[in-house]
């Protein structure tokens, strides 16, 4: 095999551009509140891993950046704007408690998982609402992390392959390539989460840009007895029930943590 001595990247520009702008937001705030610098940086909030157990982790922005340069995050991308964006293009991007929230629904429930990771050839996204496609773009990312960490690189695709190659080479002595904990896995899902918001909000800008009108086009109101099916109402009373809980009584609606990742508390 051949061995590279730098990460591969697949697109040759600058992948850092989704955190420039983060970044500026953090300056402002370097020597006045580091704690708000914590959470904004590593993504801790309610639901995630507890603060008791969290710890920096070893490897940087650009580590993260070079690594999700490559053709499956082009891939997620792509699936996420043609689900979601292309028939709600003027559509903000969610908090994300909401989706660090719908993310702990849907590791509850071990039947829908796969849906989420891009495991399935076909999936019915009919009754998914904005946080759902948010967090099916930042698991099947994870998901590609892991991958690279246990595959046979016999099966996998010429690019993926020599990521392989390099995180088992030298980069063996870079800690973005060693097996990721929780701490890990929770900053990358939320640089995901930044790292989306990005791009949505790139595609947003070209949309206005192509359809000047688009802004002043008024939404049609729903009529007020309209019913939402079973599942998105259950999940959309479940997300705005817990806005109203004391994080004692979330442990108790808490339901199983994460378990396919090893995300426990």
């Amino acid at each position: 095999m051949d061995y590279t001595s730098q990460p591969p990247s697949s697109s040759g520009g600058n992948p850092h551009l989704f955190w420039d702008r983060q970044k500026e937001d953090l300056q402002g705030e370097l020597e006045t509140n580091m704690a708000m610098i914590y959470f904004k940086v590593y993504g801790w909030a309610n639901n995630t891993i507890s603060p008791t157990r969290w710890r920096d982790v070893e490897w940087s922005v650009s580590d993260f950046a070079i690594f999700y340069d490559c053709p499956e995050a082009e891939r997620a991308w792509a699936e996420f704007r043609d689900d979601y964006m292309s028939k709600n293009p003027l559509a903000t991007s969610p908090s994300w408690q909401a989706v660090v929230d719908v993310m702990q629904e849907v590791m509850g429930n071990p039947e829908e998982v796969p849906d989420y990771m891009n495991l399935r050839p076909e999936v019915d996204k009919s009754d998914w609402l904005r946080e759902d496609h948010w967090v099916a773009y930042i698991l099947r990312l994870l998901r590609y992390k892991s991958t690279i960490e246990t595959a046979n690189p016999d099966t996998l695709p010429d690019f993926e392959r020599r990521v392989w190659q390099y995180a088992w080479s030298f980069g063996t002595r870079d800690s973005f390539y060693k097996p990721w904990d929780a701490s890990d896995k929770w900053a990358a899902a939320y640089l995901l989460y930044v790292k989306l918001g990005y791009e949505r909000d790139v595609y947003t800008s070209n949309y206005v840009l192509e359809h000047p009108d688009a802004l002043t086009i008024q939404e049609p109101t729903p009529e007020p007895d309209e019913e939402l099916d079973p599942i998105t109402r259950r999940r959309q009373d479940w997300i705005n029930s817990r806005h109203f809980l004391t994080p004692d009584m979330q442990k108790t609606q808490r339901p199983p943590f994460f378990q396919i990742f090893g995300w426990r508390r």
